[in-house]
């Protein structure tokens, strides 16, 4: 059984006699660690977190910046001091392809619009939805007996990735995807993701460009914005008829109205918040699930245990709301999958004024690079960390360690807002799963991470269907 580990008075930041300067991987000349970083990020993060548990410094080109790994530190950026951690330079790249919206808003304006949307996600809307997770859930299962009887194969992700995206479409914008749709989209919303990524992560390189220089990749970006808008919009226009939906994510934008001037969000700001629900939720929860059903093929002893629960709780049928606090084992796999692997593996921020973290100093204008996967992967902070055990979730084993130990979701006031769905569709999918079919990798078929906005399969994850 694992234990977590503790570290005591990791977290002072009164500043010390004499500010260390925190260690750090030296890179190439003028390009730093930027151009391995660029080819495999969480490896590097890992291999230069080896040189110090709470603080390493990273050269990106000219610019420092600080990968913070221990979880009293993180909390600091996230929590204690979070009015002194902007979202900066890296977010004003996302603008680009997620808008302005609730991922790249700040102030009082993300708050109107957090304040906006916040009932879509209250625990009493998200019970209403678990037929819908159901539903398209057992549809799928559905098709994968009929290619089981075929003998096809799958790719586990790009399942997961369609019955994700089918899900968020009909819980919250009251839309539903067929095959050919989805086919036509999926693309455009890839290309998104990747296009985001190269801007997200050269930003400081490309801030050095003047802004009325065009760069390729934001031109042909703007044919894959306007497929996007194009269907965007023809929800909003649907919603504007008669009969059209009132108690969605949509409907609920366009009744929205502000306190002090009475004026509702223009259509382009509920085109931004469409977008950003979209390309921020189905990917990291598609991820995730296929994800924790690739680690339960790999273990077979927490697979049959897990079995074990969901016969005793469900007798072979779909989970319903009150079944969930009776399914501890399920949430334990699930969060211990996320520990693994993270979807969302970094969040970076910029810190607005110097600071001290621990023993180390951060100088202003320094971006700050939080790495759920860095630290969920840390020998300081977890026993054993490369092993699958889900014991480490347990009540008594997680009241030990600090909740910063453990923030596949963020933390702080900006924690995701869609935290308890993703958690609630995981569960749901990964019971009906693990109830009917044994999944099993491919021989010989490789899985390796790449890290585009997430954390996903280079190459997906190919597995063959065996009906229980």
């Amino acid at each position: 059984m694992s234990s977590p580990l503790t570290r005591e008075n990791a977290a002072a930041t009164s500043k010390p006699a004499k500010a260390r300067l925190a260690p750090g991987p030296d890179g190439l000349p003028f390009m730093g660690v930027l151009p391995e970083f660029m080819l495999n990020p969480t490896r590097l993060l890992v291999r230069s977190a080896a040189m110090s548990p709470d603080v390493v410094r990273l050269k990106f080109g000219p610019f420092d910046s600080y990968l913070v790994i221990e979880p009293e530190l993180v909390k600091r950026v996230l929590q204690d001091n979070i009015q002194n951690y902007c979202r900066g330079r890296i977010y004003e790249r996302f603008k680009i392809f997620f808008g302005v919206g609730l991922l790249t808003l700040e102030g009082e304006t993300w708050l109107y619009h957090r304040r906006v949307t916040q009932p879509q996600f209250h625990m009493e809307h998200l019970n209403t939805l678990i037929e819908t997770m159901a539903g398209c859930t057992s549809d799928l299962l559905d098709r994968w007996h009929l290619k089981e009887r075929d003998k096809q194969s799958i790719d586990l992700e790009e399942e997961m990735l369609r019955l994700s995206l089918r899900i968020l479409l009909k819980s919250f914008l009251s839309t539903d995807i067929a095959d050919p749709a989805y086919k036509e989209l999926r693309p455009y919303l890839k290309a998104v993701v990747e296009k985001t990524t190269r801007h997200m992560w050269f930003a400081p390189l490309v801030d050095l460009i003047p802004k009325n220089v065009p760069l390729p990749s934001t031109r042909s970006s703007q044919q894959v914005q306007a497929a996007l808008r194009k269907w965007c919009y023809g929800m909003i226009q649907e919603h504007r008829r008669e009969n059209a939906p009132d108690d969605d994510y949509i409907a609920l934008l366009l009744n929205a109205r502000d306190k002090q001037t009475g004026e509702p969000l223009t259509d382009y700001q509920v085109y931004d918040e469409i977008r950003t629900l979209i390309l921020a939720g189905y990917e990291t929860v598609g991820s995730g699930a296929a994800w924790a059903l690739y680690a339960l093929s790999q273990h077979p002893d927490v697979r049959r245990r897990l079995e074990d629960e969901l016969e005793k709780v469900l007798g072979g049928r779909a989970p319903r709301v009150e079944d969930l606090p009776n399914l501890p084992y399920l949430q334990m796999v699930v969060n211990e999958s996320l520990r693994l692997y993270p979807p969302i593996w970094a969040y970076p921020r910029d810190a607005i004024n110097e600071d001290m973290l621990g023993e180390y100093r951060v100088p202003a204008g320094s971006m700050v690079l939080l790495s759920p996967y860095v630290t969920h992967h840390s020998p300081a902070v977890w026993e054993n960390p490369e092993a699958f055990d889900p014991e480490r979730f347990n009540p008594e084993n997680t009241a030990l360690r600090s909740r910063f130990a453990f923030y596949p979701f963020g933390g702080g006031q900006r924690q995701c807002i869609g935290s308890r769905y993703a958690l609630m569709q995981m569960q749901v999918v990964i019971a009906m799963v693990v109830q009917q079919f044994h999944l099993h990798l491919q021989p010989g078929h490789p899985v390796e991470f790449s890290t585009l906005n997430t954390l996903h399969p280079k190459d997906g994850i190919k597995m063959t269907l065996h009906k229980k």
